[in-house]
């Protein structure tokens, strides 16, 4: 079962690459016809593609295998995005927006929500410590063979068949160990086994109900490579929108911390620096903040980065 696991992963790994490069080209028969079933065909394909993903970073334990797997197919989810602001903005079904929220959530949250969860299996008593360093052990001996596995793979046709064999084999035999502790695990100690590792819930509904006593307004941003998504939520609306991203909001980003960093209020020409802040601070505003201001409909503001 685990070499066919290891097979199963490699072959979705192609299936993802094959996904997304279907999607972009219907995204593009889309920009270059107008024509909205090409845009519908790039849904149903992305969301295809993420379901891909989702079981495949299942497949991995260890968080660094997971991360270089969403750092691999990123674009997924950020061309995801991108079709349902395009659909929303067809139709205005608040349904896509609604998603590509989740999208975002989903796509930046996943090592987090795990970490938290981990942090809060790990203070449930009632488990002996010696398994809990057990499950550890094995999920680091993973991770390392399935980061040599998962690079040796990307090599394509020059990629070592030796070395391809020895890591499939260690992975076999670690995750046979750590599958047969989870099922001590969840058969023994169930609390800890659903704190550990059940999926934590997340919907608009839900968010929208917190802010609401308070009549709050939430920012969130989702940054791709090509494009910077703006959501702004507020109790009873939804707005998505669509930014410029690139070199050119990193360098500024940068440059901001750098002045943070290196103000010196006994310098020769503190004014000077001040002023060099404020006009870098300024341009950020209205790069980041300024085109979502009419959407607001609260003074109390919470930004999710």
């Amino acid at each position: 079962a685990g070499k066919a696991n290891q097979i199963q992963v490699t072959a979705s790994l192609q299936v993802l690459r094959t996904l997304t490069a279907e999607g972009e080209l219907q995204i593009g028969q889309y920009k270059r016809t107008g024509e909205s079933n090409w845009l519908e065909q790039a849904h149903s394909t992305f969301q295809m593609a993420r379901r891909v993903v989702e079981r495949t970073r299942r497949s991995y334990q260890e968080p660094g295998s997971k991360q270089l797997l969403l750092d691999q197919f990123f674009e997924i989810f950020e061309h995801s995005i991108e079709v349902d602001a395009a659909l929303y903005a067809l139709g205005k079904d608040p349904q896509y927006l609604a998603e590509a929220l989740d999208i975002s959530e989903n796509s930046k949250n996943v090592l987090l929500n795990e970490a938290v969860q981990k942090a809060h299996a790990d203070q449930f008593a009632g488990i002996p410590p010696a398994l809990v360093q057990r499950e550890s052990d094995l999920q680091r001996d993973i991770g390392f063979y399935e980061n040599q596995l998962f690079a040796e793979e990307q090599r394509g046709k020059e990629a070592d068949r030796r070395l391809l064999d020895l890591f499939r084999d260690k992975v076999f035999d670690r995750k046979n160990e750590y599958y047969n502790l989870l099922d001590t695990i969840a058969l023994e100690y169930p609390e800890y086994y659903e704190l550990r590792y059940g999926k934590p819930d997340f919907s608009l509904a839900q968010l929208q109900a917190k802010l609401s006593p308070k009549r709050e307004t939430l920012i969130e941003y989702f940054l791709g490579d090509e494009k910077l998504f703006l959501f702004v939520v507020n109790p009873d609306t939804i707005a998505l929108l669509s930014l410029p991203a690139g070199e050119s909001l990193g360098n500024m980003v940068r440059e901001l911390r750098r002045q943070i960093d290196e103000f010196d209020p006994l310098a020769s020409n503190p004014a000077s620096a001040r002023s060099a802040y404020i006009q870098t601070a300024r341009g950020l505003f209205e790069w980041l903040l300024a085109p979502a201001v009419p959407f607001f409909q609260s003074s109390s503001l919470t930004i999710v980065p």
